[in-house]
């Protein structure tokens, strides 16, 4: 009876070390899985990130363009609004020295 105990135990002993040696195995494993998928989520954040500085860099130009547009439409309407008054004047001027005479 003592004899199957000790095989029993050295049995049990070994498989126990051959567990362990797997589950140390699969965890090595398993922890080089998810540095791989850390380091692809870290590669995809950053490119995201770098695309956000694009995108937001290209609205800060299309904002500058859309103010030097506006401005120079300003500049126009003035100018415009300029000599469609002398236009007028000179006109009304003329109508009415024609008149006068």
């Amino acid at each position: 009876m003592v004899d199957i105990v000790v095989v029993v135990f050295i049995v049990s002993s070994i498989s126990s070390i051959i567990l362990a040696i797997f589950a140390i195995l699969f965890s090595m494993r398993v922890e080089e899985r998810l540095k791989k998928n850390f380091l692809r989520l870290k590669d995809v954040k950053d490119n995201n990130h770098e695309r956000t500085k694009e995108v937001l860099a290209n609205m800060d130009r299309e904002a500058d363009d859309i103010k030097t547009t506006v401005m120079q439409a300003t500049y126009i309407y003035d100018l415009l609004s300029i000599h469609l008054e002398i236009f007028l004047s000179f006109y009304f001027y003329s109508k009415s020295n024609y008149f006068c005479n």
